[in-house]
Parts: structure tokens; sequence; C-alpha cells
């Protein structure tokens, strides 16, 4: 269930008008990037044929909505299609080579928590991301730590994410908030 072979063009009009929708702008108001392929191939949380973008206000840093959408036009988010983007991160064999590791994989979810967010690892209690799968159904899990850009030493907040992979190739996320360690 690897992304198709289709155009950046169609993945990107295809997240355009998801953003739209979700931000609840009218298109000559969304920002946050352009259709030009060569910059997007560059893009940090892209895997494979399944293109990372951002939409946000075009005059004001947030809301920013950070997600993926397939050459062949399917909006990939942290609440849909999710399995899309493991099985072209190779999760279940097939998509790109090397298969992502669950670092890898780690920062690209976190990536589209959107800014202020990173993968939490330093604290000795708190384990790096791990995947694991048996029969083609598993776990990846790690810790997300948030802070307010700007905000310096602010409290953290720590969640803890778990995505269940099925053998039907979905991934389903969940954020459990946990006191800081």
């Amino acid at each position: 269930m690897t992304a198709a072979k289709g155009t950046y063009q169609a993945a990107f009009e295809a997240y355009r008008a998801h953003a739209v929708n979700k931000l609840g702008l009218p298109a000559e108001q969304l920002g946050g990037f352009g259709p030009n392929e060569s910059i997007a191939k560059l893009q940090r949380g892209r895997v494979g044929q399944v293109w990372a973008f951002e939409g946000r206000p075009k005059d004001a840093p947030t809301p920013e909505l950070r997600g993926w959408a397939t050459s062949d036009g399917v909006v990939v988010t942290l609440e849909q299609n999710l399995g899309l983007l493991f099985a072209e991160a190779g999760a279940w064999g097939g998509g790109v080579t090397p298969a992502l590791t669950a670092q890898q994989l780690a920062d690209s979810l976190t990536w589209a928590m959107g800014s202020g967010h990173t993968v939490f690892t330093l604290h000795p209690k708190v384990p790096a991301p791990e995947l694991t799968l048996k029969d083609g159904a598993g776990t990846l899990s790690f810790h997300v730590d948030f802070q307010k850009p700007g905000q310096g030493r602010a409290p953290r907040n720590i969640s803890r994410i778990e995505v269940a992979l099925t053998k039907d190739q979905r991934a389903t996320l969940t954020r459990t908030p946990i006191p800081a360690p």
C-alpha cells in the first residue's frame, strides 16, 4: 500500500485544499508552502512519494497545519491515512530503501505536530523511540516535548506517543500527557 506515483502538483493541490478547509481561510490568504517541486524534495518530513506540507495564514506564523499528501492526491495527517506514511517509510516492507528507523519516524511525526514540538529523549527514564512489529502488527512509541516558541525555560509538556500499526497497513496515533520526569 505504498503511495502511487503521480505528480507533485496533485499532492500540492490536495494538501492546499485540505489546509484551506481546516484553517477556514480563502486560498489567497494561505501561506507556508509553494508549488515548487525542487524545493519540496528537500522538505523536512518528506517520505518517498509522500510529500510534506505546511499551511498557515499568509501573514502570520500560526496557526500552522502540517501534514503530507501523496502524489495521487491523498492527504495524510496525524488523524487520517497515517498508514500510508508508514507504508512509504517501509514499516511493512516496500516503500523507501532503507526503511526509516524508529527515530526517523518519530522525527517525521513530531514535525507534523508543529513548531515547539521535539522528540524527548533527554532523561534516563525516557526510552528512545521504539518500533516493534510482529507478523505485520505492532507499535511505534516515543515521547514528545512541547514548549511554545519563545518561552525559554517554561515547564515541559511531555506526552507519550503510541502509534498502533495493523496488519492491513493502518496506523492510529494516540497522545497521552505525562508528568515531566
